[in-house]
Order: C-alpha cells, then sequence, then structure tokens
C-alpha cells in the first residue's frame, strides 16, 4: 500500500520509517528485534514478488517466496547446489 501511495519514494525509505516504525510500536514493551527481522525479511520477499511478478511474467521468469525448511531445501536440491549453501542462505528464489 506504501508503494501504491507513494510511487516515487524510494521503498527502501519507506520501509524504514514507516512499516518499522509501526512495527514498533505495536511490540512496545517487548523485544522485538528477532522478530521484526523475520517478519521483516518475509514481508520484504512478499512484496517484491507481489510488484514485480507481473513485470516479469512477461520475460518467463517468476519470484518465488521460501519460507519454510522444505521448500528452501526443495529449492537448493532443483538448483543443484543443497550440498553447497546451507538453507538459512535462501529466502527467495528467481527461476525461469
Amino acid at each position: 500500500m506504501a508503494w501504491s501511495l507513494c510511487p516515487h519514494e524510494n521503498p527502501s525509505d519507506l520501509w524504514h520509517h514507516v512499516l518499522y516504525r509501526i512495527y514498533l510500536r505495536t511490540k512496545q514493551g517487548t523485544n522485538p528485534q528477532q522478530s521484526w527481522v523475520r517478519t521483516s525479511g518475509e514481508a520484504f520477499d512478499l512484496a517484491l514478488s507481489q510488484k514485480y511478478n507481473p513485470i516479469l511474467r512477461n520475460h518467463g521468469i517468476k519470484l518465488t517466496p521460501l519460507f519454510s525448511k522444505k521448500d528452501k531445501k526443495e529449492t537448493l536440491e532443483r538448483m543443484g547446489i543443497s550440498d553447497l549453501v546451507g538453507s538459512s542462505k535462501i529466502d527467495i528464489a528467481i527461476e525461469k
């Protein structure tokens, strides 16, 4: 929604200066650092895929957020690099 309302603004600035602040307010009184990192990353991956998949589809490319260890492992196996890269190193797949 932030990108829709402010299409000429830097998405990173919107993310950090607007969404992060709202998140911190809702977590007031707790230590949100770890959950923020995870939630922030997952939401950003979803936002990227939702925004760019319609454009990339015309080129036969798809962004796929990977949240579960199973999805990450299967993707790394499909890429043939599961023995070289740990599943913690992949959050989104770019596939053709």
